[in-house]
């Protein structure tokens, strides 16, 4: 590709904005990640230029000031005189990292970034970052070290974050080279990260010494790497397309997995059914390792057995031949909350009310105290009303396929020391209202 030109970048955001917009693109937002480095300074440049020839859209730029480095209120006034020579509504945000030790700060600035830049690309919005070729070429080798197939994709062009609101890197068909010879030919100053020089941090090592070897020997390795980053990124799609075109096969009632039918797949197709899921639930990645493990626990464990893998702060159980992808949560134990009648009780974000009424349960007299309470033994001996016998609890949460973490969060009701219905699923035979008494309807509020 030859040198970066302001018509190639007015071209190809016009594109852009036509692809994710259509017509209405005239009226859209574009928010750019501002840092003041060359990057994002020859962005910021080409912007300038772009809104003053189309000033219909709304074009600002936004620099995140994280307080990290001594520089960080200097670089603050070298936004500010930028902003102004290229006619750009500039906004500082000034934030403090959260204390999290397990995350380093590189990606917690980074996260930040992208949370401040979404909080003020109001929709229709288009957010620009400065990636270029050359961080496309890390991106690639981190995700050698890494491992997966979406590390090795590296950083997408474009993407949709939410509604109206999507992402583009016009830069990253561009090499660093491309970008330091616009920014010489225009006269652009930017600063000089001081933290871009310490090793210490991955990026950094790849960029002061791998990639400049690499590049020796190699001239057109970050062209080749990006073209080989965009065909996986290209693959990838086709099979998170294919996956979704096949889910309703093994969708199971509340987002679960019918065991069955997927078991019947090839198994890298299973892995992958299982990557689509999860991402559908929103759950983090897990690893290849981890996967496998859900793999081999969902196939080949004992028909009793109580399945359960957990991995990033999220657990896949099995039962009743579908698995279960959860959230770990620690539930607190809820004391048992007395019941009258019109009165609401609150449950773990539910309400329930019992309201009088011609059918349901019997009323008891006064002297009765009605009570809800959470969680009873299995071997509780109950008689539905819709049963000729009695069940233990545990034969009864079987036959209505409840999971056995969720027994627990049934709500029950008691009289005194009597379970006498579980709420959504049975009330007690002999405590069936009649024509002639008068009775307690069981309300579930969401």
């Amino acid at each position: 590709m030859g040198p970066l030109t302001y018509e190639q970048f007015e071209a190809a955001l016009q594109r852009e904005l036509q692809r994710r917009f259509g017509e209405r693109y005239p009226s859209v937002s574009i928010v750019l990640g501002y840092s003041g480095g060359l990057d994002s300074e020859v962005l910021a440049h080409l912007l300038g230029r772009f809104q003053h020839a189309h000033p219909s859209v709304n074009s600002q730029l936004l620099h995140v000031h994280h307080g990290l480095s001594h520089y960080a209120d200097n670089w603050v006034e070298h936004c500010q005189a930028s902003a102004k020579r290229n006619q750009l509504n500039l906004t500082v945000e000034r934030i403090q990292l959260p204390d999290k030790s397990r995350t380093s700060i590189e990606a917690q600035a980074r996260e930040q970034r992208y949370k401040q830049l979404f909080a003020h690309a109001s929709a229709p919005s288009l957010v620009l970052t400065a990636h270029h070729q050359d961080d496309q070429l890390e991106s690639v080798l981190l995700g050698l070290k890494r491992g997966g197939v979406n590390g090795l994709a590296g950083i997408a062009r474009a993407y949709k974050h939410s509604e109206g609101q999507f992402v583009y890197r016009p830069l990253l068909p561009f090499s660093k080279e491309q970008l330091h010879f616009y920014a010489k030919k225009h006269g652009l100053q930017n600063i000089e990260d001081d933290s871009n020089s310490d090793c210490r941090f991955d990026r950094n090592f790849l960029r002061h010494r791998i990639i400049p070897s690499l590049t020796e020997r190699w001239p057109h390795i970050g062209a080749t790497a990006s073209r080989s980053a965009e065909l996986i990124g290209e693959q990838r799609q086709l099979i998170e397309d294919m996956c979704q075109g096949l889910w309703p096969t093994f969708c199971g009632p509340y987002d679960t997995l019918l065991i069955e039918p997927w078991a019947k797949q090839s198994q890298p197709l299973q892995r992958q059914l299982l990557r689509y899921w999860l991402g559908e639930r929103g759950a983090v990645m897990p690893s290849q390792q981890q996967l496998l493990q859900i793999q081999s626990q969902l196939l080949n464990a004992s028909i009793d057995a109580n399945v359960c893998v957990e991995f990033n702060q999220w657990q896949v159980r099995r039962f009743a031949h579908k698995a279960y992808a959860l959230p770990v949560q620690t539930q607190p134990t809820l004391a048992a909350q007395s019941l009258t009648l019109d009165n609401e009780v609150s449950y773990w974000g539910k309400r329930l009310r019992l309201t009088e009424a011609n059918q349901g349960l019997r009323l008891m007299p006064t002297t009765e105290v009605v009570q809800l309470r959470f969680g009873a033994s299995g071997s509780t001996v109950c008689h539905p009303h819709n049963r000729h016998h009695s069940r233990t609890l545990k034969k009864l949460w079987q036959e209505h396929q409840v999971p056995p973490w969720m027994r627990s969060k049934v709500p029950l009701i008691y009289y005194g020391e009597r379970l006498v219905a579980a709420v959504g699923y049975w009330i007690e035979k002999s405590l069936v209202q009649s024509d002639d008494e008068k009775g307690w309807k069981i309300i579930q509020l969401d």
